[in-house]
């Protein structure tokens, strides 16, 4: 993560996301606050960390190519409560 993203990354806010923890570099993503914070990050061992990335598109309606919709299948199913 160190040479593809810290080195490479101008972005603070992206960079801010990034901390050590126990040696090892980790990030938090921006969901919500029950789930992306400091106690639930992602990391790597040392500085390395192997992924595998799904992207879910939006439909564009002037696109001459169909984009399905799908559920998301990794959610959590946990809706913010309102108070």
């Amino acid at each position: 993560m160190t040479q593809e993203i810290l080195h490479k990354c101008d972005d603070k806010a992206l960079l801010d996301t990034f901390f050590w923890k126990d040696g090892n570099l980790c990030f938090i993503g921006e969901c919500l606050p029950w789930f992306c914070n400091d106690e639930h990050p992602i990391c790597g061992i040392s500085d390395l960390l192997e992924v595998s990335v799904a992207q879910f598109l939006p439909k564009c309606p002037d696109s001459k190519y169909p984009v399905n919709d799908r559920a998301y299948p990794w959610s959590q199913g946990v809706k913010e409560s309102k108070v």
